[in-house]
């Protein structure tokens, strides 16, 4: 229940824990009445739905550890994660996949689907966005390893 209740939260969203053996309570709610447990939203924004899968159903294949600029840009700006703000990786992953955005301490800041595979990452980690296609030695679509649309704020 208290698990249900910290994803229904995170995603902007209020829930009322109260007895079901107790039929009245549902009138009682509606009434106003004090009558269980509320728990309020975090957010105030409600996540959408492929944020809510990112946050709470993914299953990451791997992180991504992130500088203080990058952590910044995506928990504060809502900005997408650019190499030059990658320290590391772990895991084993390809493009499209959930990884984890870490911050250099391994707290968990957000998930995302990554645009690169795991070998490109580690090629391209700490450079600036315009070295990618040299580095890579092939034109890319995306400049970002995880792109702000398909990122989630974990925190």
């Amino acid at each position: 229940k208290l698990r249900a209740a910290h994803i229904v939260n995170l995603s902007g969203e209020a829930l009322l824990i109260a007895s079901g053996k107790d039929f009245s309570n549902l009138q009682k709610v509606m009434d106003g009445e004090d009558v269980g447990t509320l728990f309020l939203p975090a957010r105030k924004n409600r996540l959408h739905a492929r944020q809510r899968f990112l946050a709470f159903f993914s299953e990451p294949a791997g992180s991504l550890i992130v500088d203080a600029g990058a952590e910044n840009a995506i928990t504060q700006q809502n900005k997408s994660l650019l190499p030059g703000g990658v320290l590391g990786l772990t895991g084993t992953f390809h493009r499209g996949d959930t990884v984890c955005i870490v911050n250099s301490e391994r707290k968990e800041l957000a998930r995302g689907i990554v645009n690169f595979a795991f070998d490109e990452v580690a090629k391209i980690c700490g450079a600036q966005s315009s070295e990618i296609e040299k580095v890579l030695g092939r034109e890319v679509d995306n400049k970002e390893i995880v792109h702000r649309d398909f990122l989630v704020v974990t925190l």
